[in-house]
């Protein structure tokens, strides 16, 4: 394999590879086993059988569909990263963010986005060659796919920012919910408006007055010395509150 990456055992995946229908491998600890029998209808839930040869000879180790052994290991798969995650893909980062994967991935395990959420809960505005690594430093996360509700509601986070390239984004990658666009509100501050705001979505919300730095950025200065990077409006029972000008 040209870029192998290590994921979670899943079972689609490993049963491609027992078929051949695309290159891995089945790992206990950093020991490749063998894929070699599912049984439909057995009653113990250890319905898996793998086999691993070594020194010592041929060995049978029995797990059930979600990877876990009779002695409580945990089984994961080794696959190139092409076969496994496709570009426009929207995964769950190890920190458990969305992001768009833009289909690069480094033999370090390093995975590029097309837009997502950040830790600090903030959306990328542009591409970033290296967003999060396949798997946490202790191997006890993973990046995987989004659910559709993970989906959604990154769909509907993209629709209530004021970034400029958010219609082209969710249409390209996440079309499923695209009628998200139509019923979003447009807010236009004026200076000295009195807004709640934000930092990110880790921040506390502050009523301060703001003034449009640049228009086509969507950047807002504070007038009073604090400066947030985004402008964030409360949306409380669909509410944009504290909008009475400052005499």
């Amino acid at each position: 394999m040209e870029n192998p990456i290590i994921v979670p055992f899943d079972l689609n995946t490993a049963r491609k590879i027992k078929s051949g229908e695309i290159e891995g491998s089945v790992l206990i600890g950093n020991i490749k086993i063998e894929f070699v029998y599912e049984s439909k209808d057995c009653a113990d839930r250890y319905n898996l059988l793998f086999v691993k040869k070594d020194e010592s000879g041929i060995s049978a180790i029995y797990a059930d569909t979600e990877g876990r052994t009779f002695f409580n290991n945990v089984l994961e798969l080794e696959v190139e990263a092409g076969a496994y995650f496709k570009k426009g893909d929207v995964l769950i980062s190890t920190l458990g963010n969305p992001f768009i994967y833009n289909g690069i991935i480094n033999r370090e395990g390093d995975m590029g986005c097309i837009y997502g959420i950040s830790a600090y809960g903030e959306i990328t505005s542009e591409e970033v060659p290296i967003w999060t690594s396949v798997c946490g430093e202790d191997k006890s996360k993973y990046v995987r796919l989004a659910t559709e509700e993970e989906k959604k509601s990154f769909a509907e986070r993209i629709a209530n920012t004021e970034n400029l390239k958010k219609a082209g984004i969710i249409k390209q990658y996440l079309s499923k919910y695209e009628y998200l666009l139509d019923g979003q509100k447009k807010y236009d501050f004026k200076p000295f408006d009195q807004v709640l705001v934000r930092a990110s979505n880790l921040g506390n919300w502050n009523l301060h007055l703001f003034a449009r730095v640049r228009e086509e950025e969507y950047k807002y200065e504070c007038l009073g010395g604090l400066r947030y990077k985004e402008c964030i409006p409360y949306q409380g029972n669909e509410h944009l509150l504290g909008t009475n000008k400052s005499k």
